[in-house]
C-alpha cells in the first residue's frame, strides 16, 4: 500500500504539463491536494482588499499595541514570526527607497502599522484554516506533508502547527532545474537557504573525475531554468562607444524572498547604487544591468528602471527582456546578490562575484563580497581578482554539481528504481535527514522501553491504549 502524502495547496502541486515533480510524487505516493481558499495565497503582504473581512473576523488584532505585536500569539503560535517576511515583501515596494536597508524586524513604523495588523489578521485566518485541515491529517494518518518552498503566510502557518507532529513535513523545491527537486525537513523556508550551501565537497575527492562528468554533462543538457524563460537572441547585440570590457549586473525581484532572510533584510537598489556608482567613478567598465524579468509582475511597479534611469550615463545600459546566453557571451565579469543565475554564469566559466552567500556559500568557484564593506572589498577584488575560472576552480564546481544529485530527486528516474526516495533526498544526515528521528521521537521509544505500561496509558491513538490496557 502506498504511504499517503499530503499537500499544501494545489497551485504549486497539480497535474500540468511540466510539472514533474507532482507527476513523481503521484507515482510513489497517495496524494491528497488542498484547496486554497478565497483569501489570496499570493497577497505578498498586500491585504488591503480584505481589510473589511478580516477587521470584521479577527477584530482584537487591530486592538494591539505596536510594543505588542512581536508577542502576540494565535493559538500558541507567534503571529509575528510567521508574517514578518511576507508583510516585509509588501513595505519594501512601498518604501520604494533605499532607506529600507535599515529595516529592522524589531522596529515596526507607525505609519506601517494597519499593513502589519492586516498581515497578522491573515495569519489568523490561514492559522484557523490549516487548524481544520490538520485534524484530517490525524483523522486520516498521513505519512507526509509537503509545503512548496517559500515563506508566504499560508505556508508559514501550517509548518508552524505540523512541524511537531508524527507525520514527516518537507518543504520541497525545484533547485536549478526542470528534472531535480529537493526536499527538506525543518528547515528555514527562506529561499536560498538550502542544506545545499552546506555540502562538503572533500568527501567527494576519491570519486573519479570522469564519472563526475558524466552527471555535470548530463544535468545541464537538459538544463531548464523553469523560473524565467529565456527570449529569443537579439540581432542587434548591446555595443559601446568604446572598447572596454563590459560587466554584466544580474537584477533580482527588489523584494525576492532571498534578499527578506530571517536575520536581514537586503534592499538591492542600497547595493546597487554604491556598487554602480563605484563601477563608474573608480573603473572603466562598461555595465550591463539585466532587470528581472519578474519585477513588473510580482511588484506590479518598474522601480528598479526607474532607480537605474537617474543614472544616465553612456557606459551604462539597462536590458530586461534579453537572453542570458546572449548577455554571457558580451560580458567580462559577473556580479549579483545571490540570484541562482550565478550557477548558470558559473557553468559558463566566469568566477561570478555574489554580494551574499546565502545561495553557494563559502565556494572557491565564486567570490564572495562583504555587502556591508562593499567599497573596500571591491577595491581589492579589481586590484587582484580574475574574473574568469582556472581549472581547479571549475573542477570544484563539478564535483559541487556531482555532489548535489545525492541531495536532489531525479523525476526523470522511474518509480520502481526507488525502494524509498528520501534516502535520495538526504544521504548527509548530519544535515538533513527525513529519515533520522525526531527528538520528540526518540524520547518516546525511551519511555516505550523504560516504563511500556505509562507509555500505552499516555498514547495518543486510542487502538494503543486498548490493545494494552484493556
Amino acid at each position: 500500500m502506498k504511504k499517503k502524502l499530503l499537500l499544501s495547496d494545489n497551485i504549486h502541486f497539480k497535474p500540468r504539463k511540466n510539472n514533474k515533480i507532482f507527476e513523481w510524487l503521484n507515482k510513489n505516493l497517495s496524494i491528497v491536494s488542498l484547496d486554497i481558499p478565497k483569501l489570496n495565497y499570493d497577497s505578498f503582504g498586500d491585504y488591503v482588499e480584505f481589510e473589511n473581512f478580516l477587521k470584521l473576523k479577527y477584530e482584537f488584532i487591530f486592538l494591539l499595541d505596536l510594543e505588542k505585536i512581536k508577542n502576540a500569539k494565535y493559538k500558541e503560535i507567534n503571529l509575528y514570526n510567521i508574517c514578518k517576511r511576507e508583510y516585509t515583501q509588501n513595505i519594501i515596494i512601498k518604501e520604494n527607497g533605499i532607506n529600507i536597508n535599515k529595516f529592522n524586524y524589531q522596529i515596526i513604523p507607525e505609519q506601517h502599522k494597519n499593513d502589519l495588523l492586516l498581515n497578522l489578521a491573515a495569519g489568523c485566518y490561514w492559522i484557523d484554516y490549516w487548524s481544520d485541515q490538520v485534524k484530517k491529517i490525524n483523522k486520516n494518518d498521513f505519512f507526509y506533508v509537503f509545503l512548496f518552498s517559500g515563506s508566504l503566510i499560508y505556508q508559514s502557518s501550517l509548518y508552524e502547527l505540523v512541524k511537531n507532529m508524527t507525520c514527516r513535513v518537507g518543504v520541497t523545491e525545484n533547485l536549478f532545474h526542470k528534472n531535480y527537486y529537493i526536499i527538506e525537513k525543518n528547515i528555514s523556508s527562506t529561499p536560498n537557504n538550502s542544506i545545499i550551501k552546506n555540502v562538503n565537497l572533500k568527501k567527494y575527492d576519491d570519486i573519479d573525475y570522469d564519472k563526475k562528468i558524466i552527471f555535470f554533462k548530463k544535468f545541464w543538457k537538459s538544463f531548464i531554468n523553469l523560473n524565467v524563460k529565456q527570449p529569443k537572441k537579439k540581432e542587434e547585440p548591446i555595443s559601446f562607444h568604446n572598447s572596454k570590457e563590459n560587466i554584466l549586473i544580474l537584477g533580482q525581484v527588489i523584494n525576492d524572498f532571498s534578499l527578506v532572510q530571517d536575520n536581514k533584510v537586503i534592499h538591492p537598489h542600497y547595493y546597487y547604487k554604491e556598487l554602480i556608482n563605484y563601477l563608474l567613478l573608480n573603473t572603466s567598465y562598461n555595465i550591463i544591468f539585466k532587470i528581472h524579468p519578474w519585477e513588473r509582475v510580482k511588484t506590479k511597479t518598474n522601480s528598479t528602471l526607474r532607480f537605474l534611469e537617474t543614472f544616465n550615463n553612456e557606459r551604462m545600459v539597462v536590458v530586461e527582456n534579453y537572453n542570458l546566453n546572449q548577455l554571457f557571451n558580451l560580458s567580462d565579469c559577473v556580479i549579483t546578490i545571490n540570484s541562482q543565475s550565478a550557477i548558470e554564469a558559473t557553468y559558463k566559466g566566469f568566477k561570478t562575484i555574489c554580494l551574499d552567500k546565502s545561495l553557494l556559500g563559502e565556494r572557491e568557484f565564486v567570490y564572495n563580497v562583504n555587502i556591508n564593506n562593499l567599497k573596500n572589498e571591491l577595491t581589492d577584488l579589481f586590484n587582484n581578482f580574475d574574473f574568469n575560472l582556472n581549472i581547479n576552480e571549475y573542477k570544484s564546481f563539478v564535483t559541487y554539481i556531482y555532489s548535489i544529485k545525492d541531495l536532489l530527486i531525479d523525476v526523470t528516474i522511474p518509480s520502481n528504481l526507488k525502494k524509498n526516495f528520501f534516502y535520495e533526498v538526504n544521504v548527509d544526515v548530519k544535515i538533513n535527514n527525513f529519515l533520522k528521528p525526531s527528538f520528540k521521537t526518540i524520547r518516546k521509544i525511551n519511555k516505550l522501553k523504560n516504563n511500556p505500561y505509562l507509555f500505552f496509558k499516555d498514547a495518543f491513538r486510542n487502538i494503543l491504549k486498548n490493545s494494552f490496557l484493556i
